[in-house]
């Protein structure tokens, strides 16, 4: 089964019509000529690949493929195709990005860690031998162990 990381950019192929009373559908989904452009933009050439199997399954869904058709397809679940089918329904192409998620907001932008791994990789400053997560954390005002997350994820 190919995973969204793996899916082939090619355009996929359009599923027979299910038989009658088939259940696996929540009917056609009618698309327009500039939201099928904006869904083949982000299928064949986007770089993230949940947004590039969003638009695969919903440019399938388009086809009068049943949720199970697609989900066998491109190797995902009934759910998942169901879920980003109501979506696109709902709201369109814009639907299919992630929604923010629960919790407190990242503390962190993603400007300081640049900063941070700007000076962690930068030459040695001129009154120590080496820039330590502790110097760092000192520059950029945040805690030790913050900034040392920060730089054992960028190794």
């Amino acid at each position: 089964m190919p995973h969204a990381s793996t899916l082939d950019p090619s355009p996929l192929v359009a599923l027979p019509a299910p038989p009658a009373g088939d259940d696996g559908r929540d009917g056609l989904l009618a698309i327009d000529r500039e939201d099928r452009r904006t869904l083949e933009q982000l299928r064949d050439g986007g770089s993230d690949p949940a947004l590039r199997l969003r638009a695969a399954i919903v440019l399938l869904c388009a086809t009068g493929a049943t949720d199970k058709q697609v989900a066998q397809q491109l190797g995902s679940s009934r759910r998942t195709v169901s879920k980003w089918r109501t979506r696109f329904a709902q709201g369109g192409p814009q639907a299919l990005a992630d929604r923010p998620r629960r919790g407190a907001p990242r503390s962190v932008t993603p400007a300081t860690v640049a900063e941070i791994l700007r000076l962690y990789y930068a030459p040695p400053p001129e009154d120590g031998p080496r820039w330590t997560t502790r110097r760092i954390a000192a520059h950029v005002g945040l805690s030790q162990s913050t900034v040392a997350r920060i730089t054992r994820a960028s190794a």
